[in-house]
């Protein structure tokens, strides 16, 4: 029976975030969206078999220009936290 209650409660129980008038500012996530756009953009290239993107070098290229606006900032990190032997 208990089972059935919790079930029951969870069902038609709503959750509600508070609502604030908070503004996100878009551009602190300028690299993330630019990446996202370039590895979708890549991959329905790659899925159209367009005939210049399928040479492998600009291929690479364009992933590795995708990645690396992200990349490269995560990279820098675990460098400063291994110089740091922040490791383990």
């Amino acid at each position: 029976m208990n089972f059935f209650f919790a079930t029951y409660l969870h069902v038609f129980s709503f959750t509600f975030a508070p609502v604030t008038n908070k503004t996100i500012d878009m551009k602190q996530y300028r690299n993330e969206i630019f990446s996202f756009l370039m590895l979708m953009a890549g991959a329905l290239l790659e899925y159209a078999q367009t005939s210049w993107f399928a040479l492998p070098y600009v291929s690479l290229v364009w992933f590795l220009a995708a990645v690396a606006p992200v990349g490269l900032s995560v990279m820098a990190g675990s460098m400063g936290a291994f110089d740091e032997e922040r490791v383990f």
